[in-house]
């Protein structure tokens, strides 16, 4: 089985479109390219395990990874891959990761998270949207939100996923969190949250809509929210047991 270097350095010899051998997409649809051709390649391999290697690759030109992975013809490999690589993508200029991984529905692992610099990016919108198996994203516990406006949907429909840990996250920017985490039935807590800084949020719809199994985000009947803030149907759907606070009610 070719490594990706050599899969790609080949591809080079004849498209002139990537910028050189160490596989650097100068722009987002060379991106998809090289993602769409690495599961054909992998996943179409006999002895290929569900790990599908995207290491090494360098986007640290690019500003947007959105639906990079909704690509026309990933639907024939995207139920063989159970993990995806992304260990030592250079992020840190991206602003835009909206629907970044949406829709991989059998992924349970994304390996290579926790070193991600997303400090410059804006758009969260979908980003693991309808990953139904995803057991584990606690690469994403320390990330740097500082700009985030966006994080509605960041993780609906995320059944599988137990557990988040977001309480170091800095949200002084954000803006919408709408249904961000509608229909994670299995998810029991987000970490202690009453220290999130909420000034600017206006929309937080259906945030925990369906939690069927939450139990702890902490105490945030302390935030100090907009007067512009909306909270429709927050805590829909989410166990008796659990305390609502004031705002979701």
């Amino acid at each position: 089985m070719k490594t990706l270097h050599q899969h790609i350095t080949e591809k080079l010899k004849v498209n002139k479109d990537y910028e050189d051998a160490t596989y650097r997409p100068k722009k987002y649809t060379d991106l998809m390219t090289i993602i769409l051709d690495e599961c054909k390649e992998q996943c179409e391999q006999p002895n290929f395990n569900g790990n599908l290697d995207l290491t090494g690759i360098d986007v640290s030109g690019l500003d947007t990874l959105s639906q990079c992975f909704k690509i026309s013809g990933m639907e024939y490999y995207i139920w063989k891959i159970k993990t995806v690589d992304v260990t030592g993508w250079d992020v840190s200029n991206v602003h835009f990761f909206d629907q970044t991984f949406a829709g991989l529905e059998h992924v349970q692992y994304i390996l290579g998270l926790s070193d991600w610099d997303v400090s410059e990016g804006t758009m969260f919108e979908k980003m693991f949207y309808e990953c139904y198996n995803l057991l584990d994203l606690s690469g994403v516990n320390k990330w740097k939100m500082n700009n985030a406006e966006l994080t509605s949907h960041m993780f609906a429909d995320c059944r599988s996923l137990e557990k988040l840990d977001l309480s170091k996250w800095n949200t002084e920017s954000l803006v919408n969190c709408d249904s961000m985490f509608l229909r994670c039935k299995n998810l029991k807590t987000v970490g202690d949250i009453s220290k999130w800084d909420v000034k600017k949020l206006r929309w937080a719809n259906l945030m925990f809509g369906r939690c069927e199994s939450l139990e702890n985000i902490g105490d945030t009947n302390n935030w100090k929210l907009s007067v512009y803030f909306v909270a429709n149907n927050s805590f829909i759907h989410t166990p008796r047991k659990f305390k609502r606070p004031k705002w979701g009610r």
